[in-house]
């Protein structure tokens, strides 16, 4: 029993870190039914893509903001296939995406193959939340996309490659804001702790904001620019908050 088990994880050790990772999470996340968050961004998506898809629905028109990437994308593809199988291949790609910087991270550790396996298994196929119901491999959405850049900013700051560090945390942005702005937050803390020289520290802030720049071009157009504080003596302000809350 003692052979066969050691004949195992020579096996494992000698396949590429990168497939193993990406079928543990690939096989943890599978399904074709539907998340609550796949079924609400997946119609806003739809109808994005396909404003006339429900006429007089105005439930389902929502504007894009940080998810106009997500939007165009799955919009598009939604006129190809059904939820289903949006949901399906999307997982598998957020899998793929998960598996490059994962192995990356985890060589960097000096973990064996099969420690990379048991701890990604172990932490998928729990609940994930700490806090908040919060949670990083789960469903095909803006946010999970955004989680696999957090990590290749992680990496390439564990790396001291600042600039690809920050480009990746940029990317990470685009796709949620509050998810890349928490690793902004955190990547720039880190470079004043470690008392980097402050041109460096400069030079990053700009490759930043010159990375946002466009976002920031198209959420002030939509959210700032000829867009009213009151509607019919309503504060519109007033009416977000009482929702959220």
């Amino acid at each position: 029993m003692k052979n066969e088990i050691q004949k195992l994880v020579d096996l494992i050790n000698r396949l590429d870190l990168r497939i193993l990772l990406f079928a543990v999470i690939f096989l943890a996340t599978f399904s074709i039914r539907l998340s609550d968050n796949e079924e609400e961004y997946f119609v806003f998506a739809k109808a994005f893509a396909d404003p006339h898809w429900i006429p007089g629905a105005l439930s389902i028109k929502d504007v894009p903001g940080t998810r106009i990437i997500f939007d165009t994308v799955v919009g598009w593809a939604l006129g190809f296939a059904g939820f289903e199988q949006i949901a399906a291949a999307g997982r598998m790609l957020c899998a793929m995406l998960f598996a490059f910087p994962l192995s990356l991270l985890f060589k960097k550790l000096r973990l064996s193959h099969t420690e990379a396996v048991f701890l990604l298994t172990a932490f998928v196929v729990s609940h994930q939340s700490f806090f908040g119901n919060e949670w990083i491999f789960r469903s095909f959405e803006t946010k999970v996309v955004s989680y696999a850049f957090v990590f290749y900013s992680i990496y390439y700051l564990i790396e001291e490659r600042f600039r690809l560090s920050v480009i990746f945390a940029a990317a990470a942005i685009y796709f949620h804001v509050l998810v890349g702005g928490w690793n902004v937050l955190a990547l720039f803390a880190y470079l004043l702790l470690r008392r980097l020289p402050l041109r460096e520290v400069l030079i990053s802030a700009l490759t930043l904001a010159l990375l946002l720049s466009p976002l920031a071009f198209y959420l002030a157009g939509k959210y700032l620019v000829h867009n009213p504080n009151e509607i019919d003596g309503v504060t519109v302000s007033w009416v977000y908050a009482y929702v959220r809350n």
